[in-house]
């Protein structure tokens, strides 16, 4: 974290120039959101964050939607959390602005969790004031991107 929020105010411009161009140059389509047939919930899970991870979002995001179908993952707070954050990230990526409330409604909980979700946690953040500064709000950045 920064001790003094103005020191990001140089930044900011830049972040913003960074921040539209994730967005314009996610991809468009999905290509293959389907894992193989018969793969079990944990293998589903795997290959949705193995796109959100590789900045597929647009695959990641129907990934994670069949997900949230899923009663028996979505029962666990924690995975829930998990699905919520990441598919969150990649619809703020999309342009997507229900992506938001489905971070904020991840973060607090991966943020209490520890190391174990640390990088979702960070990327989350940045993910939120990347969002911020593309609307200009940067009052609302600065917090995200400390």
């Amino acid at each position: 974290m920064l001790s003094n929020p103005r020191s990001l105010a140089g930044w900011i411009p830049a972040l913003a120039v960074m921040a539209v161009a994730t967005t314009t140059l996610a991809p468009a389509t999905v290509t293959a959101a389907t894992p193989a047939a018969g793969a079990t919930l944990q293998q589903r899970f795997d290959a949705a964050n193995k796109a959100q991870e590789e900045n597929r979002c647009a695959e990641a995001v129907v990934l994670y939607a069949a997900l949230e179908n899923e009663p028996r993952l979505m029962r666990n707070p924690r995975a829930a959390a998990a699905v919520a954050l990441r598919k969150g990230v990649c619809q703020l990526r999309l342009g997507q602005d229900e992506g938001e409330a489905a971070v904020r409604r991840g973060l607090p909980l991966l943020d209490a969790a520890g190391p174990e979700f640390a990088i979702d946690v960070r990327r989350a953040m940045v993910t939120l004031g990347e969002a911020a500064l593309q609307r200009f709000d940067t009052a609302a950045a600065i917090p995200d991107l400390e």
